[in-house]
């Protein structure tokens, strides 16, 4: 049986199989074409960019961001995270009290602070960038979720 003959009949019984003896090619072609489709999966919820330590930070996770200043008017992105968010954050800072941990923004180190025990708050602030990248960064990170 040559190549071509033998996919011919593999075709052929996988018709056969599906679609019982008898169906024609174009029956067959129909029902696979009216076959639904399986359901799409869903979506990874979409990285912020704003990664503390080994976290890396979903828009779902970010509830709202702005600059603000500080007292010595220097400019400070408020990051204010959804509950989700937030129970995230405890978890994280209490796994990684003791110990200082990067903030960065798209791979930019922006800070190092010292984690001295679980922050069980919603909000944090991230000091460091020049007045016009923390505008860029609380608005990228201002995104509706």
């Amino acid at each position: 049986m040559t190549r071509t003959s033998r996919f011919a009949s593999l075709a052929t019984t996988m018709r056969i199989a599906r679609f019982g003896a008898g169906v024609g090619f174009a029956a067959a072609l129909a029902a696979c074409a009216s076959t639904p489709a399986a359901p799409p999966t869903p979506a990874a919820p979409a990285l912020s960019g704003l990664e503390i330590g080994d976290w890396k930070l979903t828009h779902d996770e970010i509830d709202r961001a702005a600059v603000q200043t500080s007292e010595w008017g220097e400019p400070l992105v408020r990051v204010v995270l959804s509950p989700e968010g937030a129970q995230r954050f405890a978890a994280f800072t209490a796994a990684n009290a003791g110990q200082r941990v990067a903030i960065r923004y798209n791979g930019t180190v922006l800070s190092e602070p010292s984690v001295f025990s679980a922050v069980t708050w919603n909000d944090f602030f991230i000091n460091g960038p020049d007045a016009a990248t923390a505008a860029a960064i609380a608005a990228s990170l201002d995104q509706p979720n």
